[in-house]
């Protein structure tokens, strides 16, 4: 799929969001990143032909500060 050094999502919050615009794509959406390499452009899910697209210059204004990681293990999950 993809894969990521040093990606912002925000001037505070590290990492990247993973959306679905329509069954057959996904979306992985960051502010910027130190490195960003897209390694497939397609990949089978459940036997489905699923549309990898990576998409840059998106702010994500209420994304909790921090890394991901962090905030799930200070969250509980």
């Amino acid at each position: 799929m993809a894969r990521f050094y040093g990606a912002v999502r925000s001037d505070s919050a590290y990492g990247v969001n993973i959306r679905w615009p329509d069954p057959a794509t996904v979306r992985v959406e960051y502010l910027a990143a130190d490195e960003a390499e897209q390694l497939h452009d397609r990949v089978a899910l459940a036997g489905e032909d699923i549309r990898v697209a990576l998409q840059p210059g998106i702010y994500d204004s209420i994304a909790a500060g921090g890394g991901m990681l962090y905030n799930r293990q200070r969250n509980g999950h």
